[in-house]
């Protein structure tokens, strides 16, 4: 369609754009960059509950420690017990009666002594074995940390580069609109460009640059939904620590 000479066509149809399709493409994908920010969120949670997992495995084995401690002090206890009974009944009983009594109760508490010790000995073992388990899970939280920092930098990092992009391609395609609109403004004018065909030309641009900022967009969450199967498939194979057993102490 044609424009005769002189004739100026209106902005409307010298343009042949759909405005309003333009700012729903632009409205969602800026709803999209904002899930993406809430599924980060989600990401920085999951790694603070692994810390605060990690905190607790740390108190457990604080207490641990401290019933360790306290039956050292007890065992003390009973060792300086034994030591003055031995002292007494050597010291004030010179009779064969004391003196059997005496042994026999030397032998009592040399069974409670062994049995204490006995005791201490698998509660050291286990103490040991729990270091190491909360060396372990440590070493694997500090991993993870790392890990999901890294993922997590990385998704800023494409969000953010995504996000220039577009606003730089979205300056550009403006840019370009105004520098067409000008030059069929200029052009119809004279008789020299076809208004339909400049419209056709600007529309076709805009939809290639809508559909360019889709597939992108489109890539952006299939790349998220791959980081967070990957995430469940790791928290679905952690190991999970055994129940201690308790043992209770011969008194």
């Amino acid at each position: 369609m044609g424009a005769s000479q002189g004739e100026v066509p209106g902005p409307v149809a010298a343009s042949g754009i759909d405005v309003e399709e333009f700012r729903a493409c632009a409205r969602s994908f800026l709803r999209d960059h904002e899930s993406l920010l809430l599924e980060r969120s989600s990401m920085i949670f999951e790694l603070d509950t692994a810390k605060s997992t990690s905190l607790r495995e740390e108190s457990r084995h604080s207490v641990l420690e401290r019933e360790n401690t306290h039956l050292r002090l007890e065992l003390g206890s009973q060792l300086a017990v034994l030591g003055r009974t031995m002292s007494g009944i050597l010291g004030h009983f010179s009779a064969a009666e004391a003196l059997e009594q005496a042994q026999a109760d030397i032998v009592h508490l040399t069974e409670e002594l062994l049995q204490k010790e006995s005791l201490a000995a698998s509660l050291a073992r286990e103490t040991e074995g729990l270091k190491g388990q909360l060396q372990a899970i440590r070493l694997e939280r500090e991993t993870e940390g790392h890990r999901r920092d890294k993922e997590k930098r990385g998704l800023e990092l494409t969000i953010k580069r995504e996000g220039e992009k577009w606003k730089a391609q979205l300056a550009e395609a403006t840019r370009t609109c105004q520098k067409l609109q000008d030059q069929v403004d200029r052009k119809s004018g004279q008789g020299q460009l076809s208004v339909g065909s400049a419209s056709s030309s600007l529309e076709l641009m805009w939809k290639q640059k809508v559909l360019s900022l889709q597939k992108q967009n489109k890539s952006l969450r299939e790349e998220v939904s791959a980081l967070e199967e990957k995430i469940r498939e790791e928290d679905s194979f952690k190991p999970r620590a055994k129940p201690r057993k308790r043992t209770k102490a011969t008194r």
